[in-house]
């Protein structure tokens, strides 16, 4: 009555329950294609059953696609921390108002976004609890033998990178600019550190 028309171009059918040939008398009816699910709106899959791990790849595989886009960019701990709020905890957020994630997501989400906080990449990150470790001077036979053979009677807070030093070592005091402002919060565990963040 009003003149409008459906757009074949854009519109798919569904169909449940129906004989091929049927189905085939109605494509040829309507023009319409035979539309197959798993369907995508806005970039969320349309499904009628809970989400599967499988169906959450796109949303791991965006967050690490940014994470990628930005490890080259040499961000500090500050920027990195803003794009974690504002970006990527976005995008999981979007899909999270129209499912419940399966926390294997969850975790692999916050695994993604504590990696890029401490490293710029979404590389393990385990230099921040290395650094407290150090502070605390306990952890491993390893903590004991950099006391032992590399710090001496040195600050390690004071200490400057070096040629002399191991490699893991010098990558620590750079990090420890931006690990101390978080450990100084009292906060112990790495993961107690991104639940406070």
């Amino acid at each position: 009555m009003s003149g409008l028309q459906l757009n074949t171009a854009k519109s798919d059918l569904f169909v449940a329950e129906i004989s091929p040939r049927n189905l085939h008398n109605i494509i040829i009816s309507t023009g319409f294609k035979n539309g197959l699910l798993l369907v995508r709106y806005l970039g969320v899959p349309l499904v009628t059953r809970k989400l599967t791990t499988k169906d959450c790849t796109p949303l791991i595989d965006k967050i690490k696609l940014r994470i990628h886009q930005w490890s080259g960019k040499h961000l500090n701990y500050v920027g990195r921390l803003e794009l974690v709020k504002a970006v990527l905890q976005s995008i999981a957020n979007f899909w999270c108002r129209q499912f419940l994630l399966p926390q294997a997501v969850i975790n692999k989400i916050n695994q993604l976004c504590s990696r890029f906080l401490w490293k710029g990449t979404d590389s393990v990150a385990t230099g921040a609890r290395l650094i407290r470790n150090l502070l605390a001077g306990e952890g491993s036979l390893w903590i004991a033998w950099i006391y032992n053979y590399v710090i001496k009677s040195k600050e390690f807070l004071q200490m400057p990178t070096s040629v002399t030093y191991i490699n893991c070592f010098n990558r620590l005091l750079k990090l420890k600019v931006e690990a101390i402002p978080i450990l100084n919060a009292r906060v112990t565990k790495t993961k107690d550190i991104w639940d406070e963040i």
